[in-house]
């Protein structure tokens, strides 16, 4: 279940990252 825990975290933080990165060139 941990295991499953640090993909689902590492894919929010991927997500996160990229939305950031698009909004910084829509910006």
């Amino acid at each position: 279940m941990s295991h499953l825990d640090e993909v689902i975290a590492r894919v929010d933080a991927a997500i996160e990252e990229s939305v950031i990165a698009h909004m910084n060139e829509l910006l």
